[in-house]
């Protein structure tokens, strides 16, 4: 039982923690051909974060990949992964003995979106809002790179949370389509997680509301 506890174990660590993300992929690539103009596309966005620290370095970069299904109607399904990071210091705290000063968080998303077109031209321009619900996973850390999720003294006393939460993401987009079937996406959004940790703090905190991430980004696609 215990070499089986063990192997069980490594499968978890080795192929579910790293191989998830791809095989969501590969039945969302399966998925889209099924479906009438679907869209592959590879972004990349600027991130703004907001939260417990007052610093004017919080930002930082990601990367999308995406898959949009029936491209042209007027209600269609978006599927998502954005992968990025941003950093901050300075923690704008409400205690005088603050522990931690810069923090660096690197984070994964995925989500379900419907993209609803506000407004197209001749159908290759068009104006998008999409608004999505889904999960992130977050790993604050140091400066040296240690996580702080597991370093409780950078906390209030028996202050504690998970590395995951629901994400419900609001993105309004600008898509212009070429001749040759090429997408060009401009974007901006907030990804709006239900948790006020993406820093590792909350209560030491003065910012009464969650944390939050804004984002700028530009995204080229191709018909599947």
């Amino acid at each position: 039982m215990g070499a089986l506890s063990f192997l069980k174990g490594l499968f978890y660590l080795f192929f579910m923690k790293h191989f998830t993300i791809c095989f969501i992929f590969i039945l969302c690539f399966t998925l889209a051909k099924a479906q009438r103009n679907p869209v592959c596309l590879f972004g990349y966005a600027s991130n703004v974060y907001k939260g417990d620290f007052k610093s004017k370095q919080g930002f930082g970069n990601s990367f999308l990949l995406s898959l949009n299904l029936n491209q042209k109607k007027k209600v269609s399904s978006n599927l998502s992964a954005r992968i990025g990071s941003f950093s901050a210091q300075e923690l704008h705290s409400k205690f005088s003995n603050e522990v931690v000063n810069y923090v660096k968080t690197n984070y994964l998303s995925v989500n379900y979106g419907l993209n609803i077109s506000l407004y197209n031209y001749k159908k290759f321009f068009f104006v998008k809002c999409t608004p999505g619900i889904g999960f992130m996973r977050y790993a604050p850390k140091t400066f040296e790179g240690e996580k702080l999720i597991n370093k409780s003294n950078t906390r209030k006393k028996n202050e504690s949370y998970s590395n995951t939460t629901l994400v419900l993401p609001i993105k309004f987009s600008l898509e212009y389509i070429t001749k040759y079937k090429v997408m060009y996406e401009f974007s901006a959004g907030y990804l709006n997680p239900r948790t006020d940790y993406l820093d590792n703090v909350s209560e030491l905190g003065e910012s009464s509301k969650k944390d939050n991430v804004f984002f700028v980004g530009l995204a080229v696609g191709v018909d599947l």
